[in-house]
């Protein structure tokens, strides 16, 4: 068995025999173009200090189980804020997006510091 989704080839990304989907072997899960997204995310970051705090995936179709190409572009970039999308396309369609919000990591966000400020404790799960 594999232990990857895709495998690279040029442009392409070639989906793994574990990426196959349980309802048709034409189509893939939904699992691994998410993470392939996720990936183009990642990739368009520009350092540690920005990180990824939401991710909104549509898929339009299914998507084939087939070569698959993964663009990027820079949809707004600004001092604390980043967008990104993502989009996948299989033999020239659309078949997958995805938009992606990074901020830029600060000290009282990313270690919990304005979590802990609130002045009410949050009750025990039983109240």
């Amino acid at each position: 068995m594999t232990d990857f989704l895709f495998s690279r080839e040029g442009q392409f990304y070639v989906p793994a025999p574990t990426s196959r989907g349980p309802w048709n072997p034409k189509f893939l899960h939904g699992g691994p173009p998410a993470a392939l997204l996720a990936h183009a995310l990642e990739g368009e970051r520009g350092g540690a200090e920005w990180r990824v705090t939401r991710i909104t995936i549509d898929l339009f179709r299914p998507v084939p189980f087939a070569p698959l190409e993964l663009r990027t572009q820079l949809v707004r970039q600004g001092k604390r804020i980043k967008l990104v999308d993502a989009w996948i396309t299989a033999e020239g369609t659309e078949v997958a997006r995805c938009s992606g919000l990074m901020l830029l990591a600060s000290p009282e966000v990313f270690e919990g510091a304005a979590a802990l400020s609130s002045a009410r404790p949050i009750p025990a799960w039983q109240d």
